[in-house]
């Protein structure tokens, strides 16, 4: 019986290959919300905060893989050129404006927190201003087209992000074949290798 086990390779040894598992764990995450919220349940049920919940960390975790962050990288406008069609680039482009200006960053034209101050209208002149409160509104939504837009966009991706993910492992492979078994295993699991090859 053969025991089929794995070691932790340092990061340099596949940037790419860790950068794209993240990035295609962003895309599953982002296409399950879509569809999540395309249920009737979700909708039906009242819970505005879940939807809106929902459809913050929808945007969110689509727009991931085309930002800059420390150790990874993100997916270029040269890549989607190759696997969008100038439809689906529209629309991407569009939910990467609304994640950068609406749901990333609170100073927008699209969300207003405004004062106001409250009063009886009969006894105003009396009593005058009774409470000062805050009015919030935000327009921002996603609507059954924008979802069905999120579902599309993350299938293209995925499938381009796996194509990728399958030349990189190779490639990795290939680099830590040339390397010393025991400069990838450590001295004590190789040691163990060597117990078991000997019984063999």
């Amino acid at each position: 019986m053969a025991n089929y086990t794995l070691v932790e390779l340092a990061p340099e040894v596949a940037p790419k290959l860790a950068s794209l598992t993240g990035i295609e764990w962003d895309l599953k995450s982002a296409q399950e919300f879509a569809q999540k919220l395309k249920t009737v349940e979700l909708l039906d049920d009242g819970g505005r905060e879940l939807t809106d919940g929902l459809m913050t960390a929808l945007v969110i975790r689509y727009g991931r893989p085309f930002k800059w962050s420390k150790g990874r990288i993100k997916l270029e406008d040269a890549d989607l050129v190759s696997v969008f069609s100038p439809a689906q680039k529209e629309a991407h482009g569009r939910y990467i404006e609304m994640r950068d200006r609406f749901i990333a960053h609170p100073d927008n034209d699209f969300e207003e927190s405004k004062p106001v101050a409250r009063y009886w209208v009969e006894r105003v002149l009396s009593e005058g201003i009774v409470a000062v409160d805050c009015n919030h509104r935000r327009v921002v939504g996603l609507g059954s087209n924008d979802l069905d837009w999120f579902i599309e966009l993350t299938t293209v991706l995925l499938e381009y992000v796996q194509r990728r993910q399958v030349e990189e492992k190779a490639r990795a492979l290939e680099y830590v074949r040339t390397l010393p078994l025991k400069d990838v295993l450590g001295a004590e699991a190789l040691k163990i290798a060597q117990a078991f090859h000997g019984k063999s």
